[in-house]
């Protein structure tokens, strides 16, 4: 009996043993694929790709002797040219962001519904993640912007206003989290904001269609500002998988350290450290 009871501790710990390694395995094939997208889209983009948007035709004037004479110069052309590379950038963290907004709501309806914890803390992460990305689209859509139209928050652009209000909802997520010191309520309460707040992500992604008084260009669906062709919808698609592939690698670390952090705690707790 006692051999038994050895044997079947045993095979307990070696299944366990064979699953830790398994979830090592795949956030280790996760992260090298990571790495290898994000620098496969940055050599596409930078070596092959070329303006993924329509810049639109240069100005012109003609000068009192009837010569036409270009409104900006080679300089200036080129650099607004140019500054529409940026698109394949802001447009992958841009949507990355709502993708990580999505799982916020996605992992509040799964801790409503099974009241485990693990689907708080995944949600957690996901929205400091998602911020982080938000942050960054706010950062990359100014500095197109200065570059396109010479000012870094355009007045009246509907899309940067509406991408500021969403970053500010999840910064208020965040800080209801820290604001509730009962683990359960504040599960709950975040939850329940979770997934009202994702009303606007799809506010902020169609504010450009709903309100058409904006200098920004609507470069996804019909309308399109020249996202077309293989030889731009190829890099990027590349670049959003590469950036949803990040997002989720950081969302599993941040859950990962998260967990552990709380299993140290229980831990000491039980000790009475």
């Amino acid at each position: 009996m006692k051999h038994l009871m050895t044997l079947q501790i045993s095979l307990k710990k070696g299944f366990s043993m064979v699953k830790n390694m398994k979830n090592t395995d795949y956030k280790k094939y996760l992260y090298a694929a990571t790495i290898i997208f994000i620098l496969a889209a940055i050599l596409i983009i930078f070596l092959y790709a070329p303006v993924p948007i329509n810049p639109g035709e240069r100005g012109t004037y003609t000068d009192p002797e009837g010569q036409v004479h270009y409104v900006s110069t080679d300089a200036q052309w080129a650099n607004y040219v140019y500054s529409f590379y940026i698109a394949y950038f802001h447009i992958a963290i841009a949507l990355t962001s709502y993708m990580a907004f999505l799982l916020v709501m996605i992992f509040s309806i799964l801790y409503l519904r099974d009241g485990e914890q693990k689907w708080d803390l995944k949600a957690a992460a996901s929205a400091e993640v998602g911020v982080i990305f938000a942050g960054l689209t706010l950062i990359s859509g100014s500095i197109w912007a200065k570059a396109a139209w010479g000012h870094y928050w355009p007045p009246g652009d509907i899309r940067l206003n509406t991408s500021l209000v969403l970053f500010f909802i999840y910064i208020a997520y965040l800080m209801v989290r820290q604001a509730v010191d009962m683990p359960e309520k504040r599960a709950r309460l975040s939850a329940v904001f979770g997934i009202i707040g994702f009303i606007s992500v799809p506010i902020s992604f169609m504010s450009i269609r709903i309100w058409s008084a904006t200098n920004h260009p609507t470069v996804l669906g019909p309308g399109g500002g020249g996202i077309t062709g293989s030889a731009i919808i190829i890099p990027m698609l590349l670049n959003i998988v590469a950036f949803f592939l990040l997002c989720i690698s950081l969302i599993i670390y941040k859950t990962d350290n998260v967990t552990l952090q709380e299993e140290l705690i229980a831990a000491k707790q039980k000790k009475g450290v």
